[in-house]
């Protein structure tokens, strides 16, 4: 599979431009190694679906029935290719929809969807495990799902929930043994790791503006997130920052930033570089396009650069970045 940052850049150099890009004719078949899912209502403002654009392909796979006249959105994507993992709110309250793009059909979750709201689903990238939040007794909180058996069961987060607050927006590493997490614990969104079975707040990371969206790496090393933090020079949007869990310390992303607003970071698997960096690639949403609404991009760390993945008019957000 292609994976240097060179084969990157020619990709996204081939299939981002302004023009419509053909659709992928893969209709039930799982097939793309080179991904990026995300939620856009570019055909009908206002109403969100999933989108599944081929960065290698320089087109779209079709998702035959996936999408619905509900709002579909936050789309995960499992390492395979085969599974799309979302929230919908089709039936009612928000709840999670896993489809399978092999046979263009649903995995029932009835077992797991419940009268309160199932959100902010993301697969381990070994595609064994999805953590996701679910509102309980008026509250938010994490929860890892196992689903290599049937039925799937959940693994124990002992010392996380706590009764009066709420937590968001979870991801895993390669295999669930650290998951990242934003929390209101302390008053503002803060981040918090799920560390081999402990909790601990990485040291220096979270500010007294917010921490949201995190993103980490395979190996559970590199976090990506974004923050309102830095408001030197004007700059009052968000930012995406990339922080070492090892050094804890954060690493310098020269050309991430650009004063716009930037959110929703995801991280390629691999960084064929150095085996001591962040991942090559970052999906990511930004506003920097004037009057275009949010788009999504993808940041290169060997070339410092950001493409946009098909901008148009509408809002594109939450990307999510399957790439070896």
């Amino acid at each position: 599979m292609a994976g240097t940052a060179a084969i990157a850049a020619a990709a996204l150099a081939g299939g981002c431009s302004k023009s419509k890009s053909p659709t992928v004719p893969n209709s039930c078949e799982a097939t793309g190694v080179e991904l990026m899912a995300f939620a856009s209502d570019r055909a009908s403002a206002g109403q969100f679906d999933v989108y599944l654009y081929d960065l290698q392909a320089g087109g779209y796979h079709l998702l035959q029935g996936l999408n619905s006249a509900a709002a579909d959105s936050n789309p995960t994507v499992s390492a395979d290719a085969r599974l799309v993992a979302f929230t919908s709110n089709r039936n009612g309250s928000a709840d999670l929809q896993l489809y399978d793009r092999a046979s263009c059909t649903y995995v029932d979750l009835s077992t797991i969807n419940t009268a309160g709201n199932e959100v902010q689903p993301a697969f381990s990238y070994d595609g064994r495990y999805i953590v996701f939040a679910r509102d309980t007794l008026g509250f938010r909180h994490v929860r890892i799902l196992d689903g290599s058996i049937t039925p799937p069961r959940y693994v124990p987060m002992a010392g996380v929930d706590l009764p009066n607050a709420n937590d968001a927006s979870p991801v895993a590493d390669q295999s669930a043994n650290v998951v990242a997490f934003v929390s209101d614990r302390h008053g503002s969104p803060d981040i918090f790791l799920y560390d081999h079975g402990a909790l601990r707040e990485p040291i220096g990371l979270n500010t007294p503006g917010a921490e949201v969206d995190p993103a980490l790496s395979p190996d559970g090393r590199w976090l990506a997130f974004a923050s309102d933090r830095d408001t030197v020079g004007g700059h009052a949007s968000f930012g995406i920052y990339v922080y070492d869990t090892q050094g804890d310390s954060l690493v310098p992303m020269p050309g991430l930033d650009t004063g716009s607003n930037e959110r929703h970071p995801s991280f390629s698997r691999s960084n064929v570089s150095s085996a001591n960096a962040p991942p090559s690639l970052i999906g990511f949403q930004s506003d920097r396009n004037a009057g275009n609404g949010w788009d999504v991009f993808v940041y290169t760390l060997a070339g410092h650069a950001s493409v946009a993945v098909q901008p148009k008019a509408g809002d594109d957000v939450q990307p999510w970045l399957v790439w070896p």
